[in-house]
């Protein structure tokens, strides 16, 4: 079994993106406002069907079933024909299997944790669909394993907890040092509700792979562990935090979160695949704190995207970030798997409409003529970009107030995970 050499991962990533051009990409594409327009009608016929009627009552018991499958299955078909906008069509076979994915893992979270909010479930739900990929990159089903459940909602329950500005730093502190040791094997009694459920998710891990077999899974675990202790460093003042020291703390985060989506999903990696992943990590990690910028500023959390209001500077940092996207796929593993070959088509595209989302919620912070070439290289417009985000999140938000209705009819909830329940 060999090591991560995380360090070394770190160093590597954070050279080919100073390498990256800030120069603007050279796409081969251009629409016109009215193929941009058509595109959106047949996106915006999916959305529509999500939402609730305005001045509606909530459904019954049984047809709030039927709502939470439906409004899930849905907002899975609008992400997917969004993708076909942007040139990467999706069989209806692998279609079927990650929307019953979606189905599975959004209904198995509230199982789980019945006072779970939408918000995040979506953000849960976006690491399913990457881990989804990441089967498609190794040729193996499309299924929600207990590891892709479990480390998918992980990221909402740690992430969003030390985000947290109502949570004290003593609290924060205390709940990273307790779940380091679990994380390293160490047992630990948990001391709130919150912390119950993230062990609990630990433990599903360690029931799909045994910490002797599969040493990579549990280095990976405590990697991204560290790389959250590190990223608490970028909330408060950043007087005396350079761009260097702000790009290491996402370097590590970001390369770290995919390194064990990718052991979670393979059990071990070679050292090509544990580099491609990294960065892949780091990429969306970056695009991340591109869609968080305003939200983070409002918080006092910074990172690289933040240190300047010129027009100028974001507008090249995001040109690098374009680039970014495009060196880290050169460099992806090559294998004779047409899957293989899906799956990195579908990672492209899908991080090109990623970043366009976050221009589209951060126009203000861009220049006009960014703005401008940005907008004709985008199949839809960048209005429709942030108007879309917004109601895909509201629909799991209505798809959870349907849940919490038909929770509070039903006599017993069984406390056990659905994993358990099965077994």
């Amino acid at each position: 079994m060999t090591s991560l050499h995380i360090e070394t991962l770190k160093q590597h990533a954070t050279e080919w993106w100073m390498r990256c051009s800030s120069e603007y990409p050279a796409y081969r594409y251009r629409y016109s406002p009215e193929i941009q327009t058509r595109k959106e009608s047949e996106v915006a016929t999916l959305i529509e069907m999500i939402e609730f009627p305005r001045g509606k009552s909530l459904p019954d018991r049984h047809h709030g079933v039927e709502r939470q499958e439906d409004t899930t299955g849905r907002i899975q078909q609008a992400m997917t024909e969004l993708l076909h906008c942007f040139d990467c069509p999706i069989d209806p076979s692998m279609e079927k299997q990650f929307t019953d994915v979606m189905e599975q893992f959004a209904g198995e979270a509230r199982e789980f944790d019945q006072s779970i909010d939408g918000e995040s479930i979506y953000q849960a739900a976006r690491n399913v669909l990457i881990m989804n990929t990441f089967q498609m990159f190794f040729d193996v089903p499309l299924v929600l394993t207990p590891s892709i459940f479990a480390y998918s909602l992980l990221y909402p329950y740690t992430d969003n907890f030390l985000d947290d500005s109502q949570v004290s730093h003593l609290s924060k502190r205390e709940f990273v040092d307790r779940l380091g040791l679990r994380l390293s094997g160490v047992p630990v009694d948990a001391q709130t509700l919150h912390e119950e459920r993230v062990f609990r998710l630990v433990e599903i891990i360690e029931s799909e792979f045994d910490r002797a077999r599969f040493p990579q899974v549990f280095e990976s675990l405590v990697g991204i562990h560290n790389a959250q202790k590190r990223s608490m460093l970028q909330h408060g003042d950043s007087r005396s935090r350079t761009e260097a020291d702000l790009l290491d703390i996402s370097v590590e985060k970001g390369g770290t979160s995919v390194l064990a989506d990718g052991c979670l999903v393979a059990g071990e990696l070679s050292p090509e695949e544990a580099e491609f992943f990294f960065e892949f990590g780091v990429l969306l990690q970056l695009i991340d704190d591109l869609q968080d910028l305003e939200e983070d500023i409002s918080r006092g959390h910074h990172t690289i995207f933040g240190l300047t209001e010129q027009d100028e500077a974001l507008d090249n940092l995001t040109n690098r970030l374009f680039a970014f996207t495009r060196l880290a796929l050169r460099r992806a593993p090559v294998a004779p798997s047409s899957q293989r070959h899906a799956a990195l088509r579908l990672i492209d595209r899908g991080c090109r409409l990623l970043i366009l989302e976050a221009v589209a919620c951060n126009e203000s912070y861009y220049s006009t003529s960014f703005l401008q070439t940005t907008e004709m290289c985008s199949p839809v417009h960048l209005e429709f970009l942030r108007d879309m985000k917004m109601r895909l999140q509201e629909g799991y938000s209505c798809e959870q107030r349907v849940f919490i209705s038909r929770s509070h009819e039903t006599s017993s909830i069984d406390s056990r995970t659905p994993f358990e329940a099965t077994a």
